[in-house]
């Protein structure tokens, strides 16, 4: 009889060692390492699984839980998420803006810095991996990027259930505010391409932008959030003051000088570079005039991985 407890105890402490970790673990594990890393100014304001894998190495069980969340900034400063490729993986944060001439302005860049606003929010995806141990499961950070940053103010996004989620009665707006709201659109958009070509000498065209808006009181003016897609026109340099993550400018040159400041990426005819970025767009007397904000370096590809994206359906 003896044997037999002890073959259900071994039985049900098996079956507690396979079981899958819950999301709302995984979130805390995530919530815990954004707030230390950070000093508690970022938090972790959304968290929602989209897929799991259960695997064991050396009869260990290891869990990998892909998700989106979504993280809010306490206060104005740089967050430091990561240099390069492996943006979005850090969460060292800085208060206050570092001068971009000076010591720390260039570590900012270097790093990965992002300058951000109280109260902003980024959108990331990522995979954390996990091991379980006697104490219970320990997960890491595996993958991470950014998908999208919204300035303060966006209303969060709403990740209940579909079922729990109230239906809404907006009054859908008429076709003449339809239309205005179109038209403003057009007219950022092309102002936007305009000064991407302009600062370039029209060695960097726009390819396509998605552009939202947000009137800020009664008069004609927007903030915008923008993800513009550049295409690169002919083989040169793109001066873009920037590393990945960090802000960025449209500077061209088709030979590279010793006196151009770094950082400078040779690009060729056809390649492409996903930037996001905001700005403040106001109607004047003589037309609209746009205020650039921060913006930031998101991916880079070259003609050729662009040619097998589209073939593959992608975009």
């Amino acid at each position: 009889m003896k044997s037999f407890y002890i073959s259900i105890a071994v039985a049900i402490l098996a079956v507690t060692l396979r079981a899958a970790p819950s999301p709302s673990d995984v979130e805390q594990s995530l919530r815990q390492q954004i707030e230390s890393a950070s000093g508690r100014q970022i938090k972790l304001a959304t968290f929602t699984k989209t897929d799991g894998q259960s695997l064991t190495a050396s009869g260990i069980p290891h869990y990998r839980m892909d998700f989106t969340a979504e993280i809010e900034f306490q206060a104005n400063g740089v967050w430091y998420a990561g240099p390069g490729l492996l943006a979005g993986t850090e969460f060292r944060f800085a208060i206050g803006q570092p001068n971009r001439g000076s010591l720390a302005g260039f570590e900012s860049g270097i790093e990965g810095g992002i300058p951000v606003q109280r109260g902003g929010r980024a959108k990331l995806a990522g995979i954390m991996d996990g091991q379980q141990k006697e104490s219970g499961w320990k997960f890491q950070i595996s993958e991470c990027n950014i998908v999208s940053q919204s300035p303060p103010g966006t209303p969060p996004a709403d990740t209940r259930p579909r079922a729990e989620i109230p239906e809404r009665k907006n009054t859908p707006p008429s076709p003449e505010a339809t239309q205005k709201i179109s038209a403003v659109r057009n007219s950022i958009g092309s102002m936007l391409a305009k000064s991407i070509s302009s600062e370039s000498e029209r060695h960097i065209r726009l390819n396509k932008a998605t552009i939202h808006m947000t009137q800020i009181g009664e008069a004609e003016k927007y903030a915008v959030s923008y993800q513009a897609d550049v295409e690169f026109k002919t083989n040169g340099v793109w001066l873009s003051n920037g590393t990945i993550a960090t802000p960025v400018a449209f500077h061209f040159t088709e030979t590279a000088h010793s006196w151009d400041p770094p950082p400078r990426f040779k690009v060729h005819r056809g390649d492409h570079a996903l930037v996001s970025g905001s700005l403040t767009a106001e109607k004047r007397d003589t037309g609209w005039k746009l205020l650039m904000g921060d913006n930031h370096f998101v991916w880079f590809k070259t003609a050729e991985q662009v040619a097998a994206m589209k073939n593959a359906g992608g975009h």
